[in-house]
């Protein structure tokens, strides 16, 4: 790798950018929620941030808004109140 090349995740900290999209283990990492808790959340819960499909196959990987599940959490933590 070139000296001035940057990785990606340092570079976009540099910046202070935030995620658009996470994968369902990012999710999972935010949450700190198990693969399955997550699952659970999607089925049952209605007002969880819906999934978007990055494709057409069976096969398209899944993502979710990152600002859809942060206001997902701020709602469930003012429900708390």
């Amino acid at each position: 790798m070139p000296p001035f090349a940057l990785k990606s995740d340092c570079f976009e900290r540099s910046l202070n950018l935030l995620p658009v999209r996470l994968t369902k283990k990012e999710v999972c990492a935010l949450l700190r929620l198990s693969l399955n808790e997550l699952r659970m959340y999607t089925i049952e819960d209605k007002e969880f941030p819906k999934a978007i499909k990055n494709g057409t196959t069976k096969q398209s990987s899944v993502y979710y808004d990152y600002n859809e599940i942060l206001q997902w959490h701020q709602i469930q933590l003012s429900k708390r109140e």
